[in-house]
């Protein structure tokens, strides 16, 4: 039986909940290589690494070091712990093509306090990305809600036009918008409160 009360709210992890890559960042490329290998081989972060010859911890540090956390997004994500903890029905997640390895890494790098309740990656989905659509099949069975109970941001024009087909509330992220659409719960729900 689905809930039909839970508002789910899912972001991409590059370039969404991260704001992109420090200027003359030397490890990128490296990064592209390791996440190419997974994608190709199918291979998780840390079997790519050992492929190159690299450790996985010193190169999720690295990452974490160089891929900064978005400044817009971290209110939003302080807002999204408060609501877990007093039980409000929205629900806040990670859907990425990234690795769970290298997302748990960088929270605990950057000390941020984690209010996702799931994260999507393809290794829970076997192999299966972004923008295929039975990766967002995939996530909307695991959360067990209507695709309109989903709000979804990503900075891949592709996969939001899929998700929006398949009836998710789906947003192109734009490095300097506003998350409007979060904001809106924001004030329903300091509404409610007063």
């Amino acid at each position: 039986m689905k809930n039909d009360e839970l508002i789910w709210f899912l972001f991409d992890f590059d370039d969404v909940i991260t704001s992109g890559y420090r200027k003359g960042n030397k490890n990128v490329y490296t990064f592209i290589e390791i996440l190419t290998i997974r994608k190709n081989e199918k291979l998780t972060f840390q079997e790519s690494c050992h492929k190159l010859g690299l450790h996985p911890d010193t190169m999720a540090q690295l990452y974490a070091e160089s891929a900064l956390p978005n400044l817009k997004i971290r209110p939003i994500l302080r807002l999204f712990s408060l609501w877990k903890r007093i039980g409000k029905p929205y629900r806040c997640g990670i859907a990425s093509n990234n690795s769970d390895y290298l997302i748990y890494h960088w929270l605990k790098f950057h000390k941020l306090e984690n209010p996702f309740s799931r994260i999507f990656t393809p290794e829970k989905f076997n192999w299966v990305r972004k923008p295929d659509r039975e990766y967002f099949t995939k996530c909307i069975e695991s959360l067990n809600v209507n695709p309109e109970q989903i709000i979804f941001y990503d900075d891949d024009s592709t996969s939001v036009d899929i998700a929006g087909k398949m009836g998710i509330n789906a947003y192109l992220y734009h490095r300097f918008d506003h998350f409007q659409e979060i904001d809106q719960y924001i004030k329903k729900d300091l509404h409610v409160r007063r």
